[in-house]
């Protein structure tokens, strides 16, 4: 009797385990899921918590069933396709609000139930779910493939059961098929680097795609030629996704989603018995044979390896206000700016550094008392943005100068005295002063006459007073600059950053001018709030009768959307001619190569590791002196267990109300966290702010948009206004765009190093969180401050309305030849300022030899920071007659006993700062010179040998 129920039960338990019954087989993926979820969450640790869990699951049975009532008008059987999408979408999509969750799982179902075609749905439930939630919520949702990890054991379990699962739903070729196809084309038009394609096609998430997703038996082809169809269509889509827009994790969703509308057809292919799987699977096979070997395959023209290459206090303390009376002294010596001479020569003038020590000294008096000027309408987007500073030798004295602007407050120009102090000389250089908030400041020599010329870029937002963005030339004889030439802006928006150049020889430098963002747009946005809201660069070129826009001459290719950041022309591939990096604001950044014609072409963006969306710095930098430049971009990061615990400190602590600004700067993180009662803040300023705040709040409640109008910054009242009564923007909520970090850890990402790998890829070497994560990010400055031979980065940051307070960085340089390696020690050395910061120069402003700082700050004073690491270095300035005069455009190469530093003569890249043409080189203990090398940019070469350390060198072509 027990043997014969042993017996029933085996017979039993084998037919359900090969039975094609379909609530069986559902049962098994359910298994399957189940299994994998736990591994998931209770091993790994999935971001996601269990009440959503729970109430995803629940609220997908209880929507499909009533679906399923609906229909039938009864229930005859438990849904199992309803956890088990509920599954994929806990699997792989992460949101900020459990309401998106909801949304999606709702759609996915009801798409399973109403978009049939004779009787079966087509489309892959947790599929639309996932697409759904990526494009309508773009700033809320996210997948990530990293969240499996890369162990063994469970790549091996997820084949194990994926292969279990196909087999018996006669699937497995689909998953054979696409892994075949996608390999091939992976290698054949993104990467030939094994390494990088294995660990895609072993990765958990690949694993997950191709037997949980990719295999559903509802919504896939029954017959083996179809199913290879279907499979290698997705595969190839995804590769086409992946060359159009970079390597985004969208793309294998949305190509399965695509090629899943298509089903219907194949459907009727396999009813009809017909062979045109085999047509159209030769045709795809053709048609990606002939572009894999065609110039469209940009893979072909990679580089190869060998053609990389082609060859404490000021000694004089001074009153921080001066005598109106001190003059600046003009034209010292005049060999250090020759107006013309006959042969190449150098003219050198010794330094005077310090002992070896560490750190910065913060100098209270080496400035004039700069404080800036807050108002109530400065609290916005439109005025919180720019703090700008330069530097250069404005009365050729040898010494940099500074011009700069604070918040509220007009142009400032500052004459270094030689000691590292300065004095105001405003009112001295200028017939009549520009006023007006400054968006951007750059000084450079723009006519070759020796003479540093001033370029601004003013505020478009000051009422009725904002003067044109203009050149202001500088008249040698009367020793003023006078207002010259003028660019228009098509539209009232701020300026993200200038580039120079000498594109066209002709000695003038040309000004590339970056256009952010609009902020008083009063029209409804566009469908994703500020994405698509940039307006055309502008590109102005010098001719015979002045400077001419011509920006569609040499960037052919059709304007993209951007609002853009920084903009810098480098020489990444060292062929003598100008490659350009553009940073933008909520899109992917812009690489250019210049081409034998003279245009620049895009870089396509399989050659560049794909990164976030907010580039505030985006530059050439050769990190660790292999001679070769690298990419540097750093972005709006954050490190999530980090800044829990600060904000947890920060909301629950009090408020410092001195001068209001640490109350005003954190009135909105307040309020986001629940913070309601204006009354604790005890000045008036606070208590306004507070209470705007509020009312922009209640307006959006009540759909009353004449409440907006009692804000007084003009950006928070349009802001005001667009959130009231607009369908867009509960899709694309700015008001949560990337605030909540506990929620959506991913979405901005972090700072990255590209490195040319031998396969011809920018690759992010960067590896360290500690410099990857710097907070809202705005300067990057690299300089050698320990004089240790490799570049450092300070970093300024902070964006206190949106993000809280964050302290400055100071990435110190490790590295070894080839090796990058980049250390935060902000706080070891005193300073992770939490000002918020913006432009910043890092120069020998003392004349000693290593790098001081000079920090830029939204609502407090400049910093003056006086380097103590000391050690050995030298300066470099070029002085040219063949192309402009200050050699912007060159590439300088300081050969020593350990290798080859790297610097480029370069105006642009560093938000709000504009580097003076000067290179510092740091000499190690023991390391010594060996040449300096210079290719001009009109193509000459010039090399010294002989140089010794600690002197300044006037390199004349």
């Amino acid at each position: 009797m027990i043997v014969t129920k042993l017996a029933t039960a085996a017979v039993k338990i084998k037919g359900n385990l090969f039975s094609l019954n379909p609530a069986i087989i559902q049962r098994h993926q359910l298994l399957n899921l189940i299994f994998l979820f736990l591994i998931g969450k209770v091993l790994l640790n999935f971001p996601i918590s269990w009440l959503e869990i729970a109430t995803i699951l629940a609220f997908a049975i209880c929507i499909d069933h009533l679906l399923i009532y609906i229909a039938h008008r009864k229930v005859e059987f438990f849904s199992y396709s309803a956890v088990n999408t509920a599954l994929g979408v806990i699997f792989l999509l992460r949101a900020t609000d459990l309401s998106i969750y909801i949304l999606v799982v709702a759609l996915a179902i009801a798409q399973k139930h109403w978009l049939r075609i004779n009787g079966r749905h087509f489309l892959n439930p947790s599929n639309v779910a996932v697409v759904a939630g990526l494009l309508l919520f773009p700033y809320e949702t996210y997948t990530t493939p990293e969240q499996w990890g890369g162990m063994w054991w469970l790549g091996a379990a997820m084949t194990l059961l994926g292969l279990l699962i196909t087999m018996r739903v006669g699937r497995v070729l689909i998953p054979i098929a696409f892994t075949i196809s996608y390999l091939i084309l992976t290698y054949t038009f993104i990467t030939k680097n094994p390494t990088e394609i294995m660990a895609t096609l072993i990765s958990g998430s690949f694993l997950l795609f191709i037997y949980f997703m990719l295999t559903d038996p509802r919504t896939t082809p029954d017959r083996p030629g179809y199913q290879i169809l279907y499979a290698t269509s997705i595969a190839t889509l995804t590769i086409l996704l992946e060359l159009m827009l970079g390597a985004r994790d969208i793309t294998m969703f949305l190509a399965l989603f695509i090629v899943s509308l298509f089903v219907p057809l194949m459907r009727i292919g396999q009813q009809k018995q017909s062979y045109i799987w085999q047509h159209l699977l030769a045709a795809l096979a053709t048609g990606i044979a002939v572009v894999a070997f065609s110039p469209l395959n940009t893979l072909n023209h990679l580089p190869t390896a060998s053609a990389k290459i082609q060859h404490g206090t000021p000694s004089a303390a001074v009153p921080i206000n001066p005598a109106a009376t001190e003059k600046a002294t003009w034209d010292q010596h005049p060999e250090w700016h020759e107006k013309s001479w006959d042969k190449p020569h150098l003219v050198s003038s010794p330094l005077t550094p310090q002992p070896r020590d560490h750190g910065f000294i913060r100098i209270g008096n080496a400035l004039p008392e700069l404080i800036p000027n807050v108002e109530r309408k400065h609290f916005g987007f439109d005025f919180n943005y720019h703090a700008p500073v330069s530097a250069g030798d404005i009365n050729h004295d040898g010494h940099l100068d500074l011009a700069l602007a604070t918040t509220g407050t007009s142009l400032t120009i500052l004459i270094n005295r030689g000691n590292g102090t300065f004095f105001d000389a405003t009112a001295q250089l200028f017939d009549k002063i520009p006023h007006g908030s400054i968006d951007q400041i750059a000084l450079a020599d723009v006519d070759s006459d020796s003479y540093l010329d001033l370029i601004l870029s003013f505020n478009p937002y000051e009422a009725g007073i904002a003067p044109p963005n203009r050149i202001y030339r500088f008249n040698p004889d009367s020793k003023h600059f006078e207002a010259s030439t003028t660019f228009p802006s098509p539209v009232h928006a701020t300026i993200g950053g200038y580039a120079l150049i000498d594109i066209n020889h002709d000695r003038f430098l040309d000004l590339y001018i970056s256009i952010a963002h609009n902020w008083h747009k009063q029209e409804n946005p566009p469908f994703a709030f500020m994405q698509s809201d940039g307006e055309p660069n502008q590109f102005w070129v010098s001719s015979a009768d002045g400077w001419k826009e011509k920006k569609t001459d040499y960037f052919p290719q059709p304007d993209e959307k951007h609002a853009s950041m920084t903009a810098m022309f480098t020489d990444l591939n060292n062929d003598g001619h100008p490659d350009f990096l553009l940073g933008n604001d909520l899109q992917p950044d812009l690489s250019y190569r210049m081409d034998g014609s003279g245009h620049f072409t895009l870089i396509p963006k399989q050659q560049i590791e794909y990164n976030a969306f907010n580039s505030m710095g985006y530059m050439g930098i050769d990190a660790d002196n292999d001679g070769k430049l690298e990419i540097w971009e750093n972005t709006i990061s954050r490190d999530v267990l980090l800044r829990r615990t600060r904000y947890g400190e920060l909301f629950t602590s009090a408020f410092n109300t001195l001068n209001g600004t640490v109350a005003v700067k954190n009135i909105e993180r307040a309020f986001l966290n629940g913070e309601q009662n204006c009354n604790r803040f005890a000045l008036p300023t606070d208590r306004a702010l507070c209470e705007e705040i509020l009312v922009g709040a209640h307006a959006k409640r009540s759909g009353n948009r004449k409440l907006c109008d009692s804000i007084v910054n003009m950006e928070r009242r349009y802001f005001c206004r667009y959130r009231v009564n607009n369908p867009a923007y509960a899709i694309a909520s700015p008001a949560r765009f990337k605030r909540d970090v506990e929620l959506f850890p991913r979405k901005v990402k972090k700072n990255i190093l590209l490195k040319l790998d031998t396969e011809g890829r920018y690759r992010d070497v960067l590896g360290n969180d500690n410099a990857a994560l710097t907070g809202w990010s705005w300067a990057a400055y690299p300089f050698d401050f320990d004089n240790n031979g490799f570049q450092d980065i300070f970093i300024t940051t902070g964006m206190a309305i949106i993000n809280g307070q964050e302290p400055s960085a100071l990435l110190m340089n490790y590295s070894r030849p080839g090796t990058p390696s980049l250390i935060n020690k902000a706080s070891s050395y005193g300073v992770d300022f939490m000002d918020e910061g913006r432009g910043v120069i890092a120069a020998d402003l003392d004349g000693d030899g290593d790098g001081d700082l000079v920090v830029m700050n939204l609502y407090t004073a400049p910093i003056f920071l006086e380097n103590r690491f000391g050690g050995d270095a030298i300066k470099v300035e070029l002085r040219s007659r063949h192309g402009n005069y200050y050699g912007i455009g060159s590439r300088v190469e300081l050969h020593t006993s350990r290798g080859i530093q790297l610097r480029e003569m370069a105006v642009g890249g560093v938000w709000d700062s504009m580097q003076p043409q000067q290179l510092h080189f740091g000499i190690a203990d023991g390391e010594s010179i060996a040449k300096l090398v210079i290719r001009w940019p009109y193509g000459g070469t010039t090399e010294y040998k002989g140089l010794s350390a600690n002197h300044r060198y006037i390199i004349y072509d």
